[in-house]
């Protein structure tokens, strides 16, 4: 049978995947990118939206056209509100999605570009 020391561990966080294996979070969490920098096109009713983000020192842009389709996760990025307020507004019906069986719902930039003109300051959609 294996003998395991234990001593006091720097305030890491640390975990046993096995009893005789000590892994701590420090040594395998990838570390998260940096935000996006968003940048809306020219205003109008073509008006798409590009993304340009650095990834190991390379710099990246996509764009997403203005007849284009988002996630709920990036709808929310789009807007500066949390994902559970955006998905609070596609169950109440206030936001129009596209739902496809067996995918999660996207919603059209058309719709983002619509209630971002509604949000007042407070980040809040009128009722009614």
């Amino acid at each position: 049978m294996q003998t395991i020391n234990i001593r006091p561990l720097p305030m890491r966080a640390c975990f046993f995947v096995f009893l005789s294996t000590l892994i701590c979070a420090k040594d395998i969490m990838a570390y998260p990118t940096p935000e996006a920098e968003i940048q809306w096109d020219h205003p109008g009713r073509f008006q798409g939206v590009t993304f340009f983000q650095e990834i190991e020192g390379e710099r990246y842009a996509w764009k997403i056209p203005w007849n284009g389709l988002v996630s709920q996760a990036l709808a929310a990025q789009l807007l500066g509100v949390s994902q559970m307020a955006v998905n609070g507004w596609i169950r109440s019906g206030r936001m129009r999605h596209v739902k496809v069986a067996g995918q999660p719902s996207v919603i059209p930039l058309s719709e983002v570009k619509e209630i971002k003109k509604l949000l007042g300051r407070k980040g809040r959609l009128p009722r009614g």
